[in-house]
């Protein structure tokens, strides 16, 4: 079921409730660049607006957004984003496969290209042969196994990659 994203709401740091259009302001105030605008603009379900999360540039953009502790929180992605996080959905594009992770605990073996993980606990496996990206923040702490290769991106202090094992590469 694809729910229209004009119809989702958020709480902003002091507590209020506003809507995705005010999320949508604040970004723009921020410098979000014409070519998103007009993606967010043409977006018309939530699904819409995680594919456009879950390109490279847009989980840059997002662990930005939690390492400064402006827009969207973990949590509300969790709650309202649910059908798309932790396993459940993975964006295609063009050969590549990205997804997110969000407040998830456990253990993940890679088999997307990239992965955006906020406020996650959790061990990530990167099997023999296979190239992965991971953009770290929001107070992750992430245990990597390595067999292939992997370059880390970590977001502010409280993000922090805790053991790396294996006998692949890793590049944080």
């Amino acid at each position: 079921i694809i729910q229209p994203c004009t119809k989702v709401c958020l709480k902003n740091s002091n507590g209020k409730m506003s809507s995705i259009l005010d999320f949508k302001r604040e970004a723009i105030a921020k410098g979000l660049c014409k070519q998103y605008r007009a993606k967010w603009d043409n977006a018309q379900s939530k699904k819409d607006l995680m594919d456009i999360a879950l390109d490279a540039n847009g989980m840059e953009y997002m662990a930005e957004m939690f390492n400064e502790g402006w827009g969207l929180t973990p949590g509300y992605i969790r709650e309202e984003f649910a059908d798309y996080i932790n396993g459940r959905y993975e964006k295609s594009y063009n050969g590549y496969k990205t997804a997110m992770y969000v407040m998830h605990n456990g253990e993940l073996t890679a088999s997307c290209t990239a992965y955006l993980l906020a406020s996650c606990n959790m061990k990530v496996v990167i099997p023999e042969n296979y190239v992965c990206r991971l953009f770290i923040c929001a107070g992750s702490n992430i245990t990597i196994d390595c067999e292939g290769d992997c370059e880390v991106y970590c977001y502010g202090d409280r993000s922090q990659v805790n053991e790396v094992t294996g006998g692949g590469s890793v590049v944080l």
